[in-house]
C-alpha cells in the first residue's frame, strides 16, 4: 500500500441519498469502524475504563517499535527519535481531541436523539466509525474531532491506510459532503534527530497535510501524515547543505532546511515509489475541522469564559 496513494473508490457504489445530513442512523451504521488497535479514533474522554483500554493499546502498539521490527539501516539513536516522535504525536492527539470535545457547543443531551446514544458511547470510548463521529460533531457542535488514526512505523500495517481512507470518504458522502481530490498536499519540515549537532543529523521529521473532503457547513476533512526523511539518502550536496545549517537559535531552520534540500519535492517522490528506506512512515491521522466553531469555542477568551462559568456553577453547589 502506497502511503501517498489516493483511494480510487467509485462513489456511486455507495448508493447514497441526496446530500443531506442523514437522520437515518441505520445508514450511518453501514460505515466501517476502526478499532483502537487498528485505525480507530482516539477516545473523547479519559474515564477509568477508557484509560485501562488505551494503556493496553499503547503497550501493543509499542511492539511495532521493538528492535526486531526496526530496519537494519536505522541506527539505535534514530530509532529512539522515531519512537519519541510517535509518543509525542499520540499525546498531542489525545489532548487536542479531548479539549475540543470539552469545549463543544452543546454540553448537555437535551434534545439529543435516543438513537444516537449508542453512537455517542462508542465515540467516547474510541469505537465509533468516521460517519458516527461526524454525526456527533454535528449534533454537539464539536470544533474539531478525530475520525481515524493509524500508527505504521517503518511501513508496518501501512496496507490499512486504504481501508481507513475508504471509510472516511464513505462517511463524508453519508454526511452530505464532497470528496476533494484537486488540492495539492502541504509538506512541512518539523525538526531533526540531532539539533544540537546538525553535522551528525540522520533524519528530518516532516509532515504532510492533505484535504480529503468538505461538508456543507464548511467542515474540512484533513489527513495529516508524519514521516522521517533519511539525510544519507539525499543527494550528497543537499545532505551537506542541511547539515551545515545552524539549528539552535534559528527560528527559520525548518523553512531553510526545506529550501536547501527541496524536501517538499523529494519527499512525495520517495512516498509515491514506496521508498521507505528514504522516507520512513510513522503515522497518519484524519480529522474533521470546523473553523467557525474553532474560532468561537477554542479561542483563549472563549475557553476562559467557559472555565469561569464552570467554576461559578460548581461553586454555587458547595
Amino acid at each position: 500500500m502506497n502511503m501517498n496513494e489516493n483511494v480510487k473508490t467509485s462513489l456511486s457504489s455507495f448508493d447514497l441519498p441526496e446530500n443531506k445530513l442523514p437522520n437515518d442512523f441505520e445508514r450511518i451504521g453501514e460505515n466501517k469502524r476502526g478499532e483502537p488497535l487498528t485505525w480507530g479514533a482516539t477516545p473523547l474522554v479519559t474515564s477509568n475504563d477508557v484509560t485501562i483500554q488505551q494503556n493496553a493499546v499503547k503497550r501493543e502498539l509499542e511492539l511495532l517499535f521493538d528492535q526486531e521490527n526496526i530496519p537494519s539501516f536505522v541506527t539505535p539513536s534514530l530509532a529512539d527519535y522515531i519512537y519519541v516522535l510517535n509518543m509525542s504525536r499520540t499525546a498531542n492527539r489525545e489532548s487536542r481531541n479531548q479539549d475540543s470535545f470539552a469545549y463543544r457547543e452543546k454540553t448537555d443531551l437535551d434534545g439529543f436523539p435516543l438513537e444516537g446514544l449508542s453512537i455517542l458511547n462508542r465515540a467516547l470510548s474510541g469505537h465509533a466509525s468516521p460517519a458516527e463521529l461526524l454525526c456527533i460533531q454535528k449534533l454537539l457542535g464539536v470544533p474539531s474531532i478525530e475520525l481515524a488514526s493509524l500508527t505504521h512505523p517503518y511501513a508496518q500495517r501501512i496496507e490499512l491506510l486504504k481501508e481507513m481512507r475508504h471509510a472516511v470518504y464513505h462517511a463524508t458522502i453519508l454526511l452530505g459532503g464532497e470528496i476533494v481530490r484537486s488540492i495539492v498536499p502541504i509538506y512541512e519540515v518539523k525538526g531533526c534527530d540531532n539539533p544540537h549537532n546538525p553535522e551528525l543529523m540522520q533524519g528530518v521529521h516532516m509532515t504532510r497535510k492533505t484535504m480529503l473532503g468538505r461538508l456543507e457547513d464548511g467542515t474540512e476533512i484533513i489527513e495529516r501524515s508524519s514521516f522521517v526523511v533519511m539525510v544519507d539518502q539525499l543527494p550528497a550536496d543537499r545532505a551537506n547543505a542541511i547539515r551545515t545549517l545552524p539549528f539552535e537559535n534559528n527560528e527559520n531552520w525548518s523553512t531553510q532546511a526545506n529550501s536547501a534540500c527541496n524536501l517538499s519535492k523529494l519527499a512525495p517522490l520517495f512516498l509515491d515509489n514506496d521508498e521507505y528506506e528514504k522516507a520512513i512512515p510513522v503515522s497518519t491521522t484524519i480529522v474533521a475541522i470546523n473553523s467557525e466553531l474553532e474560532r468561537r469555542l477554542l479561542s483563549e477568551e472563549a475557553m476562559r469564559k467557559r472555565q469561569r462559568h464552570y467554576l461559578a456553577v460548581h461553586a454555587s453547589k458547595i
